[in-house]
């Protein structure tokens, strides 16, 4: 919606500015949060569901993963927030972290944890 204001002099060149003013003018803003879905045994090998859910001000928000919050991403950026990594399951507390950037340029990130079942 344009404000239509009286001007005394250059009235419409305000309201033509105005009128043209970006839309995208708004704040872009980024949430992350990553959990756990299930975990599987396989033998000794421990299958980790997991994925993130974004809240985003632009789409489409692209995800990474570092599995054993290291600092290092252990995948590349991708759109689908799903992952399945494997661990030793010997119930080790394992904290990951999970990051995510919109088109925007706007990034986020969450780290978490959780216990790996024994296997």
């Amino acid at each position: 919606m344009i404000a239509r204001m009286r001007w005394p002099v250059g009235g419409a060149l305000a309201l033509a500015l105005l009128a043209t003013a970006p839309a995208s003018a708004a704040v872009q803003s980024l949430r992350i949060h990553g959990y756990v879905i299930e975990q599987t045994c396989y033998g000794q090998d421990l299958f980790v569901d997991m994925s993130a859910i974004a809240e985003s001000s632009s789409q489409p928000v692209r995800f990474r993963w570092d599995f054993d919050n290291n600092g290092r991403w252990d995948t590349p950026p991708r759109t689908d927030p799903f992952e399945r990594p494997v661990y030793v399951g010997d119930g080790q507390r394992i904290k990951v972290r999970v990051g995510a950037r919109n088109p925007g340029g706007d990034r986020a990130q969450d780290t978490f944890a959780f216990t790996a079942v024994d296997c």
